[in-house]
């Protein structure tokens, strides 16, 4: 049986034949023999503009989120290890923020963090997020790549995720709380789906491990590796009982540590109801994924990838989100950007992107 995914590998030059130019890609094909040449120029061009307009997005997405959202935590005490139990447990920002404390010209840093934002903390917090987002864009980059064939698209289209993420992290109006595992976990979430579509399982788990100290929402991502493989999976022991080892050690290493809740999660089940009761929450719910939820329903069929079009991480983070999260918050649905950027490209490239280039050539052939 054939694997749901793609091809095991991209295909840059899809859509070009021997006879016709591919300008997407900045190649061009030689007539007579198809081999492809780069317009190096034009190449150049396009991805210094690219990489310009990426760098300038992460920026001011980092600029704003450490500037406006609000504290949830003590960012010092979660530093230093002190935070009650969930919190705590999602160690791995809090180990990097002390790291960079240990870095030549923290010093510095601090005093421009207390310029910049008021607080040196808020510039480490922006720092996470100017490397997650654009990690987060690269990795989807890379499996919209492998996924249609086109580089040229999948660099577009993997902006998606910046859009996308604007609407989750920056312009919502639930209760805008920072949290520095956050965008690191859309990070993990994204690289783990291209290590999926890659074929890459060793890469995966050992993903999965170090993802696991950041958050424990990452054990949903374990869906999506199902459904892609679920028709060749082999049994990997050692490489399951590895998985674990992250969230025993968290919980021994924080076992005295103050707790919510019971030191797992809080319910939130009978608020989280009566808050979709409310019209006037729809919005902001509708809000996810910068309103592309729609587009999904409606043109599912247009994904044309049985993996992908399943959709199953939805429906299954919106009920575990209704016990655990808090409803109207919509960064706890953030991590699933990495799965709604891949969908809404797949629609756009194949309802109109590709159908468009196959007329241009047909219009280059007729020519």
């Amino acid at each position: 049986m054939q694997s749901p995914g793609p091809r095991d590998s991209p295909r840059p030059w899809s859509g070009c034949n021997s006879f016709s130019h591919c300008h997407g890609n900045g190649l061009v094909l030689h007539a007579e023999h198809g081999l492809p040449e780069f317009n190096t120029a034009r190449s150049l061009r396009v991805t210094s503009l690219w990489w310009g307009l990426l760098l300038l997005l992460c920026c001011h997405f980092a600029f704003a989120y450490g500037k406006y959202a609000s504290d949830f935590l003590d960012l010092d005490k979660y530093v230093a290890g002190q935070t009650p139990l969930p919190y705590q447990a999602r160690a791995l920002a809090g180990a990097i923020m002390c790291f960079a404390d240990q870095l030549p010209g923290a010093g510095g840093a601090r005093e421009l963090g207390r310029k910049l934002f008021k607080d040196p903390r808020r510039l480490q917090i922006a720092g996470l997020a100017f490397a997650s987002l654009l990690g987060s864009v690269l990795t989807t980059r890379a499996s919209l790549a492998r996924l249609t064939g086109s580089v040229d698209f999948s660099r577009w289209a993997s902006l998606l995720v910046v859009y996308m993420a604007y609407f989750n992290y920056i312009l919502y109006y639930g209760p805008n709380f920072i949290l520095p595992y956050d965008l690191p976990s859309l990070f993990f979430f994204c690289l783990g789906m291209y290590l999926v579509i890659s074929n890459k399982s060793g890469w995966y788990y050992a993903c999965f491990v170090v993802a696991v100290l950041n958050r424990e929402t990452v054990f949903l991502l374990t869906i999506f590796f199902l459904i892609w493989h679920w028709h060749r999976l082999e049994p990997r022991p050692a490489s399951s009982r590895l998985r674990w080892l992250a969230p025993h050690w968290l919980a021994h290493h924080y076992a005295n540590n103050p707790k919510e809740g019971n030191g797992l999660f809080l319910p939130h089940f009978e608020d989280n109801f009566r808050v979709i009761l409310k019209p006037y929450h729809w919005p902001n719910l509708l809000s996810n994924y910068g309103f592309t939820l729609p587009l999904l329903v409606g043109l599912r069929s247009w994904i044309k990838n049985r993996a992908i079009s399943q959709a199953a991480l939805l429906p299954l983070w919106f009920v575990v989100m209704m016990v655990l999260g808090v409803i109207i918050e919509t960064r706890i649905f953030g991590e699933l950007i990495s799965y709604m950027a891949l969908a809404v490209g797949l629609i756009l490239y194949n309802r109109w992107y590709a159908p468009g280039q196959a007329a241009l050539e047909g219009h280059s052939l007729q020519s």
